[in-house]
């Protein structure tokens, strides 16, 4: 295989900590001005990738900046031509552009002004209003999502619940501080006895009962589709219900980019949302197929695990455990993975699977991006009859489930039949890896 026709994103979750420079807009030069991963550039050959990173940062009201959808890898990429600055800035801010305005009002964490210095209606409005039966108006894209999002909680059997806001966030802290603790190898977590880990699994235990139910869900948010406005009811006597959009957002904004991209005939590029959101935006210029490496099944194994064959527009969703983790030691040198991928059900991360790697032509970005948490939240013996319900409400979709053994010496890639012939592995990979099919 020739390498260099690769498309060397990882297919994971990103594990890159980098940040997009600003570079002035200055027409008569391009200059990147960043030490980081994410550079933007134009190649003057047509053998580069001309990369666009998305330069725009998000200004909080008090005037804090934040990246889009807290990432700093989402760019556009567009190998095998030659294109002109002024091209460059248009798909930057086309791509930026809608980055920016959607990461506002997915937000559930900051507030943000409109020109007028008015507050933006965005999620961190809608749940502050949880409870008070205030009709909170929101924008299209929020209202269209929100509702979305419900309709796919009650789908997955809440494999997939937006309510998850406040123990998602639990995780995060625990998982957080566990990665500061690696060097001491002193753990907090809910499974331990000592007594920081009674208060964790106290406060757990009442986190998961207070957390509604994707059926339940559907009766405590109320869509006036007329206004256009939602009204977040209060579930029983809980204090605080918080929604997030962590599990879809970003899938949503990487589709609204790459209808712009695509309406603009800038449809010869990728665009990456962080390597989890990724759509192929059409063949590659020269007509080839897009060759896509897919990171092998190990935390820190920068190798590529194989590679996949696709050709034209075709989108990926990637959901892993390797970008937010850590290994919380047990009995007879085992250890349980505690990652940010939540499964409401149970509340806390499955290890069924390290990482999921889901394809199609015809599924939306936005759903595909929450179907790739509910296969990570999914058992292997009930992914035949996902898949088939998948395919029968939404469309099309293949897949790769990634696992290793327990000594991280050999990664495991199961793949569905459509992708059987388009996937190989990478034999230089410094582990060894056997790929199995599954027949559906």
């Amino acid at each position: 295989m020739n390498k260099k026709t690769i498309f060397p994103i990882l297919i994971s979750c990103a594990f890159f900590l980098s940040s997009c420079g600003q570079a002035k807009k200055d027409f008569s030069s391009y200059k990147s001005e960043t030490i980081s991963y994410c550079n933007s550039y134009v190649d003057e050959t047509t053998s580069g990738w001309n990369r666009v990173c998305n330069l725009n940062p998000v200004r909080t009201s008090t005037n804090k900046s934040v990246y889009p959808f807290d990432s700093d890898l989402i760019y556009a990429s567009f190998p095998l031509q030659e294109l002109d600055v002024e091209t460059i800035y248009d798909i930057e801010d086309k791509m930026g552009g809608t980055f920016v305005s959607l990461h506002k009002e997915f937000d559930r964490h900051y507030d943000y002004l409109n020109e007028d210095q008015t507050k933006i209606s965005n999620l961190k409005v809608l749940n502050e209003s949880y409870g008070t039966n205030k009709a909170i108006h929101v924008d299209k894209d929020l209202y269209d999502l929100l509702k979305l999002s419900v309709d796919l909680g009650v789908f997955s059997n809440n494999r997939f619940n937006i309510a998850i806001g406040d123990l998602s966030s639990f995780w995060d802290e625990v998982i957080a501080y566990n990665n500061d603790q690696v060097s001491s190898r002193y753990y907090i977590d809910p499974l331990l006895e000592d007594e920081e880990s009674l208060a964790l699994k106290a406060r757990w235990n009442q986190l998961k009962q207070e957390l509604p139910t994707a059926e339940e869900l559907k009766e405590l948010l109320v869509f006036d589709d007329q206004n256009q406005t939602v009204t977040f009811k209060k579930y029983k006597n809980v204090e605080r219900v918080s929604l997030t959009l962590g599990g879809i957002g970003k899938g949503y904004a990487v589709g609204k980019a790459a209808e712009k991209l695509i309406s603009a005939k800038y449809d010869y590029g990728f665009i990456s949302g962080a390597s989890s959101s990724n759509i192929m935006l059409g063949n590659r210029k020269d007509n080839t197929p897009w060759t896509i490496g897919i990171s092998s099944p190990f935390q820190m194994d920068f190798d590529m695990g194989g590679y996949l064959t696709l050709d034209g527009y075709s989108l990926i969703s990637t959901s892993g455990d390797s970008a937010h983790m850590y290994y919380l030691p047990t009995t007879n040198n085992q250890y349980i993975i505690r990652h940010h991928i939540i499964n409401p059900a149970t509340g806390e991360s499955m290890n069924e699977f390290r990482k999921v790697t889901l394809v199609s032509k015809t599924i939306s970005s936005q759903i595909m991006d929450a179907l790739s948490t509910i296969m990570m939240n999914t058992k292997e013996e009930d992914l035949k009859d996902t898949f088939s319900l998948i395919r029968s409400t939404y469309g099309d979709i293949e897949g790769i489930f990634q696992k290793n053994n327990e000594d991280e010496t050999i990664g495991y890639y199961y793949v569905t039949k459509g992708l059987k012939d388009q996937f190989t592995v990478n034999e230089e990979n410094t582990h060894l890896s056997e790929v199995f099919s599954y027949e559906f």
